[in-house]
């Protein structure tokens, strides 16, 4: 057995050569900012096939409960839909009424008074994107109808569909982690849109406030209010609170006025008036 001699000569750059390493080439183009999300990236794996929710059982019955989250079977949305992780929801005095009124078919999970972050998107969908926050509302008109043309939205065919649900009989949904928003909520160009993107510096907390703000809103721009004119605001709830600070921002005199005590008055005014009727008709 015999080997070559090994050189021991010093190394000199003449001697050694790289003609084996290839490495590509670096780009040194500037990145330009369509190539640069700061949107974070969520993806289907990350969604979970179940969720929690307050499920609508009966009359004065609602249960947390886990139930799928509201995708097809195959985890997919159809094309036009938005699936949203709710961050925030109100509890609307309809739906308490609905659920001590056992007024509607069990089961369903209400609320409808929500915002979130858009999860995951159907084809199609580019008015939003994965990672945007909005609010929803639950159903909105076509705005092209007789009713919508007369202003009488609530009569629209198209806003008469819910277009948002956590799963069972659309109603909303808000009520659970996820919704899903149908394609005539998200809206497409030149149609209504009910999927609204929430400004950075807007809570969530905020947000959920939109759908009933807007409602008092609209009642508020139907009176046209002058500053010379007094309302009454019947009722200091939620809404009746809304409904005054917002006819004061027409200059208008706001009288707030609480319920209990209207209802105390009527009792004393109804009770008066039984006595007087009494007394005329003598012993």
């Amino acid at each position: 057995m015999s080997v070559s001699s090994i050189a021991t000569g010093p190394l000199n750059a003449a001697v050694i050569s790289t003609p084996s390493i290839r490495a590509p080439e670096i780009a040194a183009d500037p990145i330009s900012t369509a190539r640069i999300s700061a949107k974070p990236i969520i993806t289907l794996p990350t969604i979970p096939q179940t969720m929690r929710a307050a499920v609508y059982r009966g009359t004065d019955d609602v249960r947390v409960e886990t139930v799928p989250v509201p995708l097809n079977a195959d985890g997919t949305l159809g094309p036009g839909e938005v699936l949203v992780r709710i961050d925030t929801c109100g509890i609307c005095g309809t739906d308490l009424k609905k659920i001590h009124s056992g007024s509607h078919s069990a089961p369903r999970i209400f609320g409808h008074e929500m915002a979130g972050t858009v999860a995951m998107v159907g084809d199609g969908v580019t008015k939003v994107a994965i990672g945007d926050r909005v609010m929803a509302y639950h159903h909105v008109p076509c705005g092209a109808c007789y009713y919508c043309r007369k202003g009488t939205y609530s009569q629209c065919e198209a806003y008469k569909n819910v277009g948002c649900t956590a799963g069972f009989a659309p109603s909303g949904g808000g009520f659970a982690e996820y919704i899903r928003v149908m394609d005539w909520i998200v809206g497409r160009e030149g149609k209504p849109s009910g999927l609204i993107n929430v400004p950075e510096d807007i809570s969530f907390e905020q947000a959920a406030f939109i759908e009933p703000v807007n409602t008092c809103y609209k009642a508020v721009r139907l009176l046209a209010l002058k500053p010379d004119e007094t309302v009454l605001v019947i009722g200091q709830g939620p809404i009746g609170i809304l409904l005054a600070a917002l006819s004061r921002r027409t200059g208008a005199t706001v009288l707030p006025s609480v319920m209990p005590l209207l209802r105390t008055l009527g009792c004393i005014i109804h009770s008066m008036w039984a006595g007087i009727y009494r007394l005329s008709r003598g012993p």
